[in-house]
Protein backbone atom coordinates (compact mmCIF):
# COMPACT_ATOMS: atom_id res chain seq x y z
CA UNK A 1 0.00 0.00 0.00
CA UNK A 2 1.48 3.34 -1.05
CA UNK A 3 1.07 6.22 1.40
CA UNK A 4 -0.88 8.35 1.52
CA UNK A 5 -3.61 5.96 0.39
CA UNK A 6 -6.70 7.80 -0.82
CA UNK A 7 -10.03 6.01 -0.72
CA UNK A 8 -13.47 7.31 -1.62
CA UNK A 9 -14.16 8.92 1.75
CA UNK A 10 -10.90 8.55 3.67
CA UNK A 11 -7.15 9.05 3.44
CA UNK A 12 -4.71 6.71 5.19
CA UNK A 13 -1.30 8.09 6.11
CA UNK A 14 1.67 6.43 7.73
CA UNK A 15 2.59 8.10 11.01
CA UNK A 16 5.19 7.67 13.76
CA UNK A 17 4.66 8.13 17.49
CA UNK A 18 7.36 10.59 18.55
CA UNK A 19 7.88 9.18 22.02
CA UNK A 20 8.35 5.57 21.00
CA UNK A 21 9.12 5.58 17.28
CA UNK A 22 6.28 3.09 16.70
CA UNK A 23 4.68 3.20 13.26
CA UNK A 24 0.91 3.44 12.81
CA UNK A 25 -1.60 3.98 10.02
CA UNK A 26 -3.75 7.08 10.52
CA UNK A 27 -7.12 6.94 8.78
CA UNK A 28 -8.56 10.43 8.20
CA UNK A 29 -12.33 10.26 7.69
CA UNK A 30 -14.54 13.17 6.67
CA UNK A 31 -17.57 13.62 8.93
CA UNK A 32 -19.66 14.98 6.07
CA UNK A 33 -19.82 13.20 2.74
CA UNK A 34 -21.89 14.38 -0.17
CA UNK A 35 -23.65 16.80 2.14
CA UNK A 36 -24.63 14.07 4.61
CA UNK A 37 -23.58 13.83 8.26
CA UNK A 38 -21.62 10.56 8.53
CA UNK A 39 -20.35 10.84 12.08
CA UNK A 40 -22.68 8.05 13.24
CA UNK A 41 -21.22 5.69 10.61
CA UNK A 42 -17.70 6.48 11.77
CA UNK A 43 -18.70 5.86 15.39
CA UNK A 44 -20.07 2.47 14.29
CA UNK A 45 -16.74 1.57 12.65
CA UNK A 46 -14.92 2.58 15.83
CA UNK A 47 -17.28 0.44 17.93
CA UNK A 48 -16.65 -2.61 15.73
CA UNK A 49 -12.88 -2.11 15.96
CA UNK A 50 -13.09 -1.78 19.76
CA UNK A 51 -15.19 -4.95 19.91
CA UNK A 52 -12.68 -6.80 17.76
CA UNK A 53 -9.68 -5.89 19.91
CA UNK A 54 -9.73 -9.46 21.25
CA UNK A 55 -9.14 -10.91 17.76
CA UNK A 56 -5.55 -10.97 16.44
CA UNK A 57 -6.95 -11.21 12.91
CA UNK A 58 -8.54 -7.76 12.96
CA UNK A 59 -6.45 -4.60 12.78
CA UNK A 60 -6.00 -2.99 16.20
CA UNK A 61 -7.39 0.46 16.95
CA UNK A 62 -4.95 2.44 19.11
CA UNK A 63 -6.45 5.92 19.35
CA UNK A 64 -9.21 8.16 17.99
CA UNK A 65 -9.03 11.92 17.46
CA UNK A 66 -11.92 14.17 16.49
CA UNK A 67 -11.50 17.49 14.73
CA UNK A 68 -13.97 19.97 13.27
CA UNK A 69 -14.42 18.23 9.91
CA UNK A 70 -12.62 14.92 10.36
CA UNK A 71 -12.12 11.99 12.69
CA UNK A 72 -8.76 10.22 12.75
CA UNK A 73 -8.44 6.54 13.57
CA UNK A 74 -4.90 5.58 14.57
CA UNK A 75 -4.55 1.94 13.58
CA UNK A 76 -2.00 -0.82 13.78
CA UNK A 77 0.46 -0.55 10.88
CA UNK A 78 0.51 -3.65 8.62
CA UNK A 79 3.86 -3.39 6.86
CA UNK A 80 3.08 -6.07 4.27
CA UNK A 81 0.26 -4.09 2.65
CA UNK A 82 -2.73 -5.54 0.81
CA UNK A 83 -2.78 -9.19 -0.28
CA UNK A 84 -4.01 -7.83 -3.62
CA UNK A 85 -0.39 -7.30 -4.63
CA UNK A 86 0.45 -11.01 -4.31
CA UNK A 87 -2.85 -12.05 -5.91
CA UNK A 88 -2.10 -10.23 -9.17
CA UNK A 89 1.67 -10.76 -9.27
CA UNK A 90 2.91 -12.48 -12.43
CA UNK A 91 6.17 -13.46 -10.76
CA UNK A 92 6.02 -16.91 -9.20
CA UNK A 93 8.38 -15.90 -6.40
CA UNK A 94 6.00 -13.07 -5.41
CA UNK A 95 2.67 -14.86 -5.82
CA UNK A 96 1.17 -16.88 -2.98
CA UNK A 97 2.07 -20.54 -2.73
CA UNK A 98 -0.63 -23.09 -1.98
CA UNK A 99 0.62 -23.33 1.61
CA UNK A 100 0.42 -19.54 1.93
CA UNK A 101 -3.20 -19.55 0.76
CA UNK A 102 -4.15 -22.37 3.12
CA UNK A 103 -2.64 -20.58 6.12
CA UNK A 104 -4.00 -17.16 5.23
CA UNK A 105 -7.49 -18.46 4.47
CA UNK A 106 -7.52 -20.15 7.87
CA UNK A 107 -6.63 -16.83 9.48
CA UNK A 108 -9.26 -14.95 7.47
CA UNK A 109 -11.85 -17.46 8.64
CA UNK A 110 -10.72 -17.07 12.24
CA UNK A 111 -11.21 -13.32 12.00
CA UNK A 112 -14.57 -13.53 10.28
CA UNK A 113 -15.65 -16.20 12.77
CA UNK A 114 -14.98 -13.77 15.61
CA UNK A 115 -17.05 -11.09 13.89
CA UNK A 116 -19.94 -13.46 13.20
CA UNK A 117 -19.94 -14.74 16.78
CA UNK A 118 -20.47 -11.12 17.79
CA UNK A 119 -23.26 -10.64 15.20
CA UNK A 120 -21.14 -8.47 12.90
CA UNK A 121 -20.97 -8.98 9.14
CA UNK A 122 -18.14 -7.27 7.25
CA UNK A 123 -19.85 -7.05 3.82
CA UNK A 124 -16.75 -5.85 1.97
CA UNK A 125 -14.28 -8.72 2.16
CA UNK A 126 -11.85 -8.40 -0.75
CA UNK A 127 -8.06 -8.48 -1.31
CA UNK A 128 -7.75 -4.73 -0.71
CA UNK A 129 -9.24 -5.13 2.78
CA UNK A 130 -6.94 -7.95 3.87
CA UNK A 131 -3.51 -6.71 4.93
CA UNK A 132 -0.31 -8.56 5.84
CA UNK A 133 1.96 -7.87 8.80
CA UNK A 134 4.90 -8.46 6.44
CA UNK A 135 5.30 -9.32 2.77
CA UNK A 136 8.56 -11.29 2.81
CA UNK A 137 8.27 -13.69 4.41
CA UNK A 138 4.49 -13.67 4.13
CA UNK A 139 3.17 -12.57 7.50
CA UNK A 140 -0.22 -12.85 9.18
CA UNK A 141 -3.45 -11.24 8.01
CA UNK A 142 -5.25 -8.23 9.40
CA UNK A 143 -8.84 -7.55 8.32
CA UNK A 144 -9.51 -3.83 7.82
CA UNK A 145 -12.17 -1.32 6.72
CA UNK A 146 -15.43 -1.83 8.59
CA UNK A 147 -17.20 1.08 6.95
CA UNK A 148 -19.85 -1.19 5.42
CA UNK A 149 -20.10 -3.61 8.33
CA UNK A 150 -23.47 -4.15 9.96
CA UNK A 151 -24.95 -5.83 13.01
CA UNK A 152 -27.25 -8.71 12.19
CA UNK A 153 -30.09 -10.06 14.31
CA UNK A 154 -32.50 -12.94 14.05
CA UNK A 155 -35.24 -10.50 15.03
CA UNK A 156 -34.63 -7.97 12.27
CA UNK A 157 -34.08 -8.46 8.55
CA UNK A 158 -31.27 -6.43 6.98
CA UNK A 159 -31.56 -5.56 3.29
CA UNK A 160 -29.13 -3.16 1.61
CA UNK A 161 -27.40 -2.72 -1.72
CA UNK A 162 -23.72 -2.39 -0.86
CA UNK A 163 -20.27 -3.86 -1.37
CA UNK A 164 -17.70 -4.19 -4.15
CA UNK A 165 -19.33 -5.51 -7.37
CA UNK A 166 -16.96 -8.46 -7.95
CA UNK A 167 -17.43 -9.78 -4.41
CA UNK A 168 -21.08 -9.14 -3.57
CA UNK A 169 -23.38 -12.08 -2.91
CA UNK A 170 -26.53 -12.79 -4.96
CA UNK A 171 -28.85 -11.90 -2.06
CA UNK A 172 -27.51 -8.34 -2.05
CA UNK A 173 -28.25 -7.95 -5.75
CA UNK A 174 -31.69 -9.49 -5.24
CA UNK A 175 -32.37 -7.25 -2.22
CA UNK A 176 -32.87 -10.29 -0.03
CA UNK A 177 -31.97 -10.57 3.69
CA UNK A 178 -28.28 -10.26 4.52
CA UNK A 179 -26.75 -12.73 6.97
CA UNK A 180 -23.38 -14.17 7.97
CA UNK A 181 -23.67 -16.32 4.84
CA UNK A 182 -23.25 -13.14 2.78
CA UNK A 183 -19.64 -12.89 3.96
CA UNK A 184 -19.18 -16.57 3.07
CA UNK A 185 -19.81 -15.82 -0.60
CA UNK A 186 -17.14 -13.13 -0.57
CA UNK A 187 -14.69 -15.47 1.15
CA UNK A 188 -15.24 -18.07 -1.57
CA UNK A 189 -14.53 -15.50 -4.29
CA UNK A 190 -11.52 -14.27 -2.31
CA UNK A 191 -10.08 -17.79 -2.15
CA UNK A 192 -10.52 -18.14 -5.91
CA UNK A 193 -8.67 -14.86 -6.50
CA UNK A 194 -5.84 -15.81 -4.13
CA UNK A 195 -5.29 -19.10 -5.95
CA UNK A 196 -5.66 -17.93 -9.52
CA UNK A 197 -5.10 -14.17 -9.57
CA UNK A 198 -8.37 -13.96 -11.50
CA UNK A 199 -11.74 -12.51 -10.49
CA UNK A 200 -14.33 -15.18 -11.40
CA UNK A 201 -17.36 -12.94 -11.98
CA UNK A 202 -15.74 -9.77 -13.31
CA UNK A 203 -17.45 -8.49 -16.47
CA UNK A 204 -16.77 -5.66 -18.88
CA UNK A 205 -18.87 -3.36 -16.70
CA UNK A 206 -20.79 -3.41 -13.43
CA UNK A 207 -23.98 -4.65 -15.06
CA UNK A 208 -22.26 -7.65 -16.64
CA UNK A 209 -20.54 -8.44 -13.34
CA UNK A 210 -23.86 -8.42 -11.51
CA UNK A 211 -25.41 -10.62 -14.21
CA UNK A 212 -22.55 -13.13 -13.89
CA UNK A 213 -23.11 -13.32 -10.14
CA UNK A 214 -26.89 -13.66 -10.40
CA UNK A 215 -26.63 -16.38 -13.05
CA UNK A 216 -23.55 -18.05 -11.50
CA UNK A 217 -21.53 -17.50 -14.66
CA UNK A 218 -18.16 -18.48 -13.26
CA UNK A 219 -15.43 -17.59 -15.74
CA UNK A 220 -12.21 -19.54 -16.11
CA UNK A 221 -8.90 -17.64 -15.96
CA UNK A 222 -7.82 -16.49 -19.44
CA UNK A 223 -4.24 -17.73 -18.99
CA UNK A 224 -2.68 -20.81 -17.37
CA UNK A 225 -2.48 -20.56 -13.60
CA UNK A 226 -0.12 -22.34 -11.19
CA UNK A 227 -0.45 -26.09 -11.59
CA UNK A 228 -1.02 -26.57 -7.86
CA UNK A 229 -4.19 -24.48 -8.05
CA UNK A 230 -6.03 -26.96 -10.26
CA UNK A 231 -8.77 -29.01 -8.68
CA UNK A 232 -7.83 -32.64 -8.12
CA UNK A 233 -9.91 -35.70 -7.18
CA UNK A 234 -13.26 -34.67 -5.78
CA UNK A 235 -13.25 -31.28 -7.44
CA UNK A 236 -16.46 -30.52 -9.27
CA UNK A 237 -16.49 -30.12 -13.04
CA UNK A 238 -19.69 -28.08 -12.76
CA UNK A 239 -18.72 -24.42 -12.42
CA UNK A 240 -21.96 -23.48 -10.70
CA UNK A 241 -21.48 -26.01 -7.92
CA UNK A 242 -18.64 -24.03 -6.45
CA UNK A 243 -20.68 -20.93 -5.75
CA UNK A 244 -23.99 -21.90 -4.28
CA UNK A 245 -26.93 -19.71 -3.42
CA UNK A 246 -27.30 -18.20 0.02
CA UNK A 247 -29.47 -20.89 1.53
CA UNK A 248 -26.76 -23.46 0.81
CA UNK A 249 -23.95 -21.51 2.43
CA UNK A 250 -25.29 -22.04 5.93
CA UNK A 251 -26.04 -19.50 8.62
CA UNK A 252 -23.78 -20.64 11.44
CA UNK A 253 -20.52 -19.13 12.61
CA UNK A 254 -17.20 -20.23 11.17
CA UNK A 255 -14.39 -22.10 12.80
CA UNK A 256 -11.07 -21.73 11.03
CA UNK A 257 -9.57 -24.54 13.09
CA UNK A 258 -11.71 -27.06 11.19
CA UNK A 259 -10.71 -25.76 7.77
CA UNK A 260 -11.06 -28.65 5.34
CA UNK A 261 -8.85 -27.97 2.33
CA UNK A 262 -9.96 -29.90 -0.72
CA UNK A 263 -7.23 -32.13 -2.19
CA UNK A 264 -5.40 -30.42 -5.03
CA UNK A 265 -3.23 -32.13 -7.62
CA UNK A 266 -0.87 -30.89 -10.27
CA UNK A 267 -2.79 -31.00 -13.54
CA UNK A 268 -2.48 -28.85 -16.62
CA UNK A 269 -5.04 -26.05 -16.91
CA UNK A 270 -5.93 -27.12 -20.44
CA UNK A 271 -7.01 -30.53 -19.16
CA UNK A 272 -9.15 -29.33 -16.27
CA UNK A 273 -11.21 -26.13 -16.14
CA UNK A 274 -11.81 -26.16 -12.40
CA UNK A 275 -8.90 -24.01 -11.29
CA UNK A 276 -9.67 -22.42 -7.94
CA UNK A 277 -13.18 -23.89 -7.93
CA UNK A 278 -12.21 -26.52 -5.40
CA UNK A 279 -11.45 -23.92 -2.76
CA UNK A 280 -14.61 -21.97 -3.58
CA UNK A 281 -16.70 -25.09 -3.22
CA UNK A 282 -15.17 -26.16 0.08
CA UNK A 283 -15.89 -22.70 1.49
CA UNK A 284 -19.43 -22.46 0.14
CA UNK A 285 -20.72 -25.98 0.61
CA UNK A 286 -23.66 -26.53 2.99
CA UNK A 287 -21.87 -28.01 6.00
CA UNK A 288 -18.89 -25.71 6.07
CA UNK A 289 -20.44 -22.62 7.62
CA UNK A 290 -21.81 -24.77 10.43
CA UNK A 291 -18.63 -26.72 11.19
Amino acid sequence: MAFPFRGKFAVVRKCVEKGTGHEYAAKFMRKRRKGQDCRTEIIHEIAVLELATASPRVVTLHQVYEMASEMVLVLEFAAGGEIFNQCVSEREDEAFSQEDVKRLMRQILEGVSFLHQNNIVHLDLKPQNILLTSSSPVGDIKIVDFGLSRRVSSHHELREIMGTPEFVAPEILNYEPISTATDMWSIGVLAYVMLTGFSPFLGEDKQETFLNISQLNLKAPPTPTPSWAVGGPGASTDPTEGVQQTQDRGQGSLDGSSFDWMPLQEQAWSKQKSTGRACVRVLARPGYANC
